[in-house]
């Protein structure tokens, strides 16, 4: 397009002015690190468990706090194959007033989870370490505060880890090998509550013991966006740790399903009633890395136990019935509206979402183990059968912190029922009798004076004898034995 000549000399007369308006800008910009400046110079660290072949980058982020508050972001970039990188900015004087200060935070923006570097920004304190942000440690910022002729300071910042990790192995119990792979996975849990509701932030991972091999080495590594979550006193609350043994595996090879840790990762409990919260705690680096030096064994679904049901009076009649074990359990349990009863049990299902169980609560149910015959016959006394139970381990005084959710009787137990079937005495109006311990010569028709085994070990402690004796003084009692005829 062709101009007139008069325009051609006003558009080079605008160009002309522009650079002159321009030089005029940058004279009255004060160049960066100019006196009265503050200067902040150290290092910029990568977490020593990162992934050091990567390259990351970022930023450093000041805070200039006086009547205004000014952010300003410097960016920065650690090379592949270097721990750290220096750093050395320049920063407006916030001015000497008491309420001026800088604060300082660091922050990694590209390829982060790659080279296992958290991406939340961290702020640099008072103990010369990069923390979290929370109600409590946020008080504990580095303020500085300079004079009217500026300052430098020396200031490393160290990026968090992506994960914190346990490390540790599982073993199969007692010289057991598996015959295939054996698929766990373990798990924390946060409980977190806020208001009026609670729900807890699962993470899990899964571990597999090899075909042939008796125990598997792990790194359970957890988000660091998972490790503490703030209640609602300001609080924070460490996770449980547990395992689930579902797979098919499991249960070829007699594994329990469910298992939880000990707050030292010592034991394993069978129920959530003997769990206290981990001693794991955040250290400065809002993480943790903990090596569990024995290994954990597995718990075993069930072993068996003799019994002897015995004749309660001499006679001729053929006695057949079925010896039954039930298991009375505390079980976690998750809000679910779009269940009949509203609620539903915490499965693999649910604990592997985000948020998987919402306004989680524990229930009590009963459940059966297991469910042999027996039969005296006419020319016996007695009969010695075999039954299976579940192996419990639980601590003798459960924890007031998860028993505050599900109320005082928060343990499991199990207990031994007779059924009896031919045989038995027509007068009575239940054919059931209760176990009720070493010292009770006969079975008990009420279930609440049934011997609550607490324990694998309460299953050996005494031999174990059902006697149908007939007791004619329990009928008038009111405590009514199971009769055989007469």
């Amino acid at each position: 397009m062709r101009f007139k000549d008069g325009t051609r000399v006003w558009v080079a007369r605008v160009k002309e002015l522009t650079g002159i308006l321009l030089v005029v800008l940058l004279l009255l910009t004060p160049l960066a690190g100019s006196a009265g400046d503050v200067r902040f110079v150290g290092s910029i660290n990568r977490p020593a468990d990162s992934d050091k072949s990567v390259e990351i980058s970022g930023v450093v982020i000041t805070h200039v706090i006086n009547h205004t508050h000014q952010k300003i972001e410097y960016p920065f970039t650690i090379p592949a194959g270097n721990a750290s990188t220096a750093y050395d900015i320049s920063v407006p004087n916030p001015g000497s007033s008491v309420d001026d200060y800088i604060y300082l935070q660091v922050q990694c923006h590209t390829n982060c989870s790659d080279a296992l570097v958290s991406d939340r920004a961290v702020y640099y304190s008072e103990s010369h370490e990069t923390v979290a942000r929370n109600r409590q440690r946020f008080l504990e910022l580095e303020r500085f505060q300079v004079g009217p002729g500026g300052d430098t300071f020396l200031a490393n910042l160290d990026l968090h880890p992506r994960y914190g990790v346990v490390r540790g192995r599982f073993k199969m119990p007692g010289n057991q090998r598996a015959n295939n792979p054996i698929e766990l996975w373990m798990f924390s849990l946060n409980p977190v509550s806020a208001y009026y509701t609670s729900w807890l932030v699962p993470h899990m991972q899964k571990v597999v013991i090899p075909e042939g091999a008796s125990q598997k080495g792990f790194a359970f590594r957890m988000d660091s966006s998972l490790e503490s979550f703030p209640t609602t006193n300001g609080g924070e609350s460490p996770p449980l740790f547990g395992y689930l043994c579902i797979s098919t595996s499991c249960r070829e090879h007699n594994l329990k399903n469910l298992g939880w840790f000990d707050a030292d990762f010592d034991n394993l409990f069978s129920n959530i009633g003997s769990v206290e919260y981990s001693v794991l705690q955040m250290t400065g680096l809002e993480t943790f890395s903990f090596e569990i030096v024995q290994a954990i064994e597995l718990l075993s679904a069930k072993t068996t136990v003799d019994v002897e049901v015995i004749r309660g009076r001499r006679n001729d009649a053929v006695i057949t019935g079925r010896i039954v074990v039930e298991k009375s359990e505390q079980v976690l349990a998750c809000r679910d509206h779009t269940s009949p009863t509203g609620e539903r049990l915490a499965d693999l299902d649910s604990l592997s979402g985000r948020f998987g169980c919402f306004d989680f609560l524990l229930r009590r149910r009963t459940i059966p183990v297991s469910s042999v015959p027996f039969e005296i016959s006419a020319d016996q006394n007695s009969d010695v059968v075999k039954i299976s139970f579940e192996t419990m381990k639980q601590s003798s005084v459960p924890s007031g912190t998860i028993r505050a959710f599900g109320g005082s009787d928060a343990l499991e137990y199990q207990y031994i029922k007779v059924v009896c079937e031919t045989g038995c005495s027509s007068a009575l109006s239940s054919r059931t009798g209760y176990y009720a311990g070493e010292d009770v010569p006969s079975l008990r028709l009420n279930k609440a004076q049934s011997f609550k085994f607490k324990s694998t070990n309460d299953f050996y402690r005494f031999p174990i004898e059902l006697n149908l004796k007939h007791d004619v003084s329990s009928i008038i009692a009111p405590i009514i034995y199971l009769l055989d005829d007469e």
